[in-house]
This record gives structure tokens, C-alpha cells and sequence, in this order.
């Protein structure tokens, strides 16, 4: 899970749309890795790979239908979290 607590002190020095940057990166574009975020700086890529990985564990359990999936995430405490992904109608994802 994203700490953003731990990535804001990395980006103390930066500029301060860097913040901003980097949310939209993880909430938005959804980047799977800090190598995709290729508008910041290569060191603040490497860094923030290092200290703030964007790796999600889980296991994912899909309906027999295709309608639903659910998964178990393991947050960094020992807790986990379960969450549902469900399709509708459309076939558009419910969020």
C-alpha cells in the first residue's frame, strides 16, 4: 500500500507540484511501478521505488461468473483488508 507519509518526506526539496504529480500518478494513471512515472526525475523514480514500492500483495479470488472478484490484501501491520470488484450490466466496474 502507498505510505504517504513516507513520500512526503522523500519529496521534501522537491518542487512543490511534485505532490500533486504523484498522487495523479498512483490514483490516476495507476502506474503499476515507479518506472512508469517517467515525468519525474530518474533519482526520484529510483528512490521512491526503493523506499515506497507500489506493489500490492493479495490474493484474488474471481467469481465463477466473471461478475465478481474479490481480493485479500496484506497491508504493512500484519492487517488485511478484503474488497469486492464488481461488473454490472454494462460491463462496466462498479468503484
Amino acid at each position: 500500500m502507498i505510505d504517504f507519509g513516507k513520500i512526503e518526506k522523500i519529496l521534501i526539496g522537491e518542487p512543490a507540484f511534485r505532490k500533486k504529480q504523484v498522487k495523479h500518478l498512483a490514483f490516476r494513471d495507476l502506474i503499476e511501478s515507479w518506472e512508469e512515472a517517467t515525468t519525474l526525475p530518474k533519482a526520484l523514480r529510483e528512490k521512491l521505488a526503493q523506499e515506497c514500492p507500489l506493489e500490492i500483495k493479495a490474493e484474488v479470488f474471481p467469481d465463477k461468473d466473471g461478475r465478481s472478484v474479490k481480493a485479500l490484501m496484506a497491508l504493512e501491520d500484519g492487517l488485511s483488508v478484503e474488497t469486492v470488484l464488481m461488473r454490472y450490466g454494462s460491463g462496466a466496474a462498479g468503484y
